[in-house]
């Protein structure tokens, strides 16, 4: 046993395939907001599928993902993370018995799998911490204290689940106020920075839950602390197209003539999914949001008169 250990270095050649790379590169662009090293991108990926003991090996999958053909980017050493190595080492039978004693095809096969996941499960793995202290809290009725951006909020939380198309996960639940009731709030858990148990009950009552399931089945998890409102939008052809291809964040009309369709739904989302559309939709009404697009595209336009 001590020779195997002993193969376990800190420099090892890890030949992820094209598919992979860019996809690892892609979560972590977005769950930490700057593109990372290929090191580090490997090694963050590797142990958050490690812990989160949802990514499965026998001979099978061994032979397909530790084979598939490697991209010509990453043919190259890599140096891994101390706590990589140890994994390794506890992992060394296993390794041999299942990758032909490389630890290398071991790491590839659980990045592999890893790529191979929806994003809405990857997501998960990779916040599979943050998620089970939140799951715990919800099973136990607990409060806890939430950190998203540079914000600390006491929250009861309700559950986590995902938008109407399964892209992203979301906590929900009941944000403490100083001088008012608790009031409906939505983070997405690859926002969250860290959870913390506060020891105090956070149970919901039966009203709470039936308005928060009212609140979600109306505006959808990412838009629940908006209140929705009549939105005239006008499309042409290219407008039309656009509308039935883009799905995400797509609000769902309620009625249509001769290209002008009525919404019901929250400015914030008529915002992020018309805005793209630049001159193939027109905001009709409400003034405010009409307004809103025009300063926004002057703006752009003023960038470019420069």
């Amino acid at each position: 046993m001590a020779d195997l250990i002993a193969t376990i270095e800190p420099r090892q050649r890890i030949n992820l395939s094209e598919e992979a790379r860019v996809t690892i590169e892609s979560d972590l662009l977005d769950y930490e907001g700057e593109k990372p090293k290929y090191n580090s991108a490997v090694n963050r990926i590797f142990l958050a599928s490690y812990r989160s003991g949802l990514i499965k090996h026998d001979r099978e999958i061994a032979a397909k993902y530790a084979s598939r053909k490697p991209s010509s980017f990453s043919k190259k050493v890599l140096y891994l993370q101390t706590a990589v190595t140890r994994i390794l080492q506890l992992e060394i039978d296993f390794i041999n018995t299942i990758y032909c004693g490389s630890p290398g095809k071991y790491i590839k096969s659980v990045i592999e799998q890893y790529a191979d996941l929806p994003y809405l499960e990857r997501e998960r793995i990779f916040f599979d911490e943050i998620v089970k202290q939140i799951e715990t809290a919800i099973l136990h009725k607990e409060r806890i204290t939430v950190e998203s951006g540079t914000a600390l909020r006491s929250v009861r939380p309700y559950r986590i689940g995902t938008d109407r198309l399964s892209a992203y996960n979301y906590l929900v639940g009941y944000i403490k106020q100083s001088k008012s009731k608790d009031t409906i709030g939505v983070f997405r858990v690859s926002r969250i920075k860290s959870v913390i148990n506060e020891g105090e009950a956070g149970g919901l009552t039966d009203f709470e839950i039936l308005e928060l399931k009212k609140a979600i089945e109306e505006r959808d998890l990412p838009y629940i602390i908006y209140q929705p409102k009549k939105i005239l939008i006008r499309l042409n052809p290219t407008g039309l197209w656009m509308y039935s291809s883009l799905i995400q964040n797509r609000p769902i009309y309620y009625s249509k003539e001769d290209g002008l369709f009525t919404f019901y739904c929250s400015e914030a989302q008529a915002e992020n999914y018309f805005f793209k559309f630049g001159a193939n939709a027109e905001i009709i009404e409400p003034a405010s949001l009409r307004d809103k697009f025009k300063d926004m595209y002057h703006d752009a336009s003023a960038l470019y008169d420069k």
